[in-house]
């Protein structure tokens, strides 16, 4: 996959010269806190690195970007795809992001999450993009309606994630439904 640039970020593929930075913020409580797992070591992150795939649309594997801010030539958030395994999921991913608690609020994460989705869209040729969250991240959830996704269940008590279980409540957005350069 070639670099994907808007105005003020630079979007590629995770590379093991990033894994220094991904944990400096992955690593942040805050940051960590709707994450599937706490990052304590270097070698957490490794493991998401190692784990990645290293070539885009492999069913049933995650693919991982890094999110370099153009001025500050800096790794500011990552996302990732996940490329469900199956015949009848070929057409659809999932998406996750995070950003640095510094990078947060300032449009970066709505930026790269909406080259994210046109790239999906235009050059995967993916019919449909979904994202869970936990109802509390509110700003994750208002970024997802701001870029044009839809709730579509809210399922209670339905994911376990470090030790408890949490409600996951998931978002989906249709390649018919997406309006590329308005939802940047």
């Amino acid at each position: 996959m070639n670099p994907l640039y808007t105005q003020r970020l630079i979007i590629r593929p995770v590379e093991r010269e990033d894994i220094p930075a991904l944990f400096a913020y992955r690593s942040d409580p805050e940051v960590s806190r709707y994450l599937q797992r706490d990052y304590h070591s270097v070698d957490d992150v490794k493991y998401l690195v190692d784990e990645t795939s290293r070539v885009a649309d492999v069913p049933g594997t995650w693919f991982q970007l890094v999110v370099l801010a153009k001025d500050e030539g800096m790794i500011i958030g990552d996302i990732g795809i996940h490329f469900p395994a199956g015949d009848a999921q070929q057409s659809q991913v999932e998406i996750g992001y995070t950003f640095a608690k510094q990078h947060q609020g300032k449009g970066f994460a709505r930026e790269a999450v909406s080259a994210v989705v046109e790239f999906i869209f235009a050059e995967l040729n993916k019919r449909r993009i979904t994202a869970g969250l936990d109802p509390e991240n509110r700003a994750s959830e208002r970024l997802l309606q701001r870029i044009g996704f839809v709730k579509e269940a809210h399922f209670r008590k339905s994911y376990y994630c470090k030790g408890e279980w949490v409600d996951d409540v998931i978002y989906a957005l249709l390649k018919e439904e997406w309006k590329p350069g308005e939802n940047r």
